[in-house]
């Protein structure tokens, strides 16, 4: 009988001591002194999150009246200031130009008063010389004094007449300035309600326009990550209509109130958008890191 056949027990230990050492072997190296875990990543809040215009507004005249003329069209980029809708104002601007006539007829009458006062003081100052050489009669210097004020007093009306039709002059502009819809900023134009010929009633809105650079990303996170997202912090963006591309957006605004049937609160992000690349109103999914 071999050695083997008399001691079975030796031979069927042997597996299972290699396979223990193994073990062992792997858990000291894992507890070896002065080897530190693995680093953890940080943690990482996911959502679904949409693009939202940054501003939109809808534009409307502050008189009613008549389209005179569309200056522009759906889809156009407009720039701050530009007028966009104008209304019939040819009485209003009539009028401007006969305040503009009073207008520079006001101006002739101040230069001509001021030439009037210049002459008598002038007359005084003779009169005044005179009179002490007791040439003159103090009727006569009485007379001189009185012309003076009179013609000051001119200059005075004068120049409050001219302010007064300055003012109208204002007055007319802001009329005529009421009935023209401008660009508040810059933008893009997105509907246009009225059209040359149709009526449009005070305060009715004739156009809307919206910004989309930058554009908002809103997302919807669960209480549990409440307190953990400051503004500022930066998420990533990927868009069902981009698939590849990873968009970069920071946190602008975190909501305080949660809404108590979804457990959910609202963070809003901005996002770069030149030339407006970006679809407002797209799909994706958003992750933002966590602070510990």
């Amino acid at each position: 009988m071999s050695q083997e056949e008399e001691n079975p027990l030796r031979i069927s230990l042997q597996p299972a001591c290699a396979a223990g050492l193994c073990a062992w072997l792997l858990w000291a190296a894992s507890s070896a002194p002065g080897q530190a875990p693995a680093p953890k990543g940080p943690e990482v809040a996911e959502a679904t999150a949409f693009t939202v215009p940054f501003r939109m507004v809808e534009l409307a005249t502050d008189a009613g009246g008549v389209v005179q003329k569309v200056h522009c069209e759906e889809g156009d980029a407009v720039k701050e200031g530009q007028l966009l809708v104008e209304l019939r104002s040819d009485l209003l601007k009539a009028e401007r130009a006969v305040t503009l006539s009073r207008l520079e007829s006001a101006r002739v009458q101040v230069t001509a008063s001021e030439a009037t006062f210049t002459q008598r003081k002038m007359d005084l100052d003779r009169v005044a010389a005179l009179f002490e050489k007791k040439i003159m009669s103090h009727e006569d210097h009485d007379k001189a004094r009185l012309e003076m004020e009179l013609a000051r007093l001119g200059v005075d009306n004068a120049k409050a007449q001219l302010k007064m039709i300055e003012v109208a002059v204002q007055r007319d502009d802001e009329a005529i300035r009421r009935t023209q819809v401008r660009a508040p900023h810059d933008a893009t134009v997105v509907r246009i309600y009225k059209r040359e010929g149709e009526a449009v009633q005070e305060r009715t809105p004739v156009a809307s326009i919206c910004c989309v650079d930058p554009l908002y990303v809103i997302a919807n996170l669960p209480i549990a990550t409440s307190g953990r997202i400051a503004p500022g912090t930066q998420g990533r963006l990927t868009l069902e209509n981009m698939p590849g591309q990873t968009l970069s957006c920071n946190v602008a605004v975190v909501d305080n109130v949660v809404d108590p049937a979804s457990g959910m609160y609202r963070v809003k992000f901005t996002l770069p958008n030149p030339g407006g690349r970006i679809a407002a109103g797209a799909k994706g999914a958003l992750s933002v890191p966590l602070s510990r």
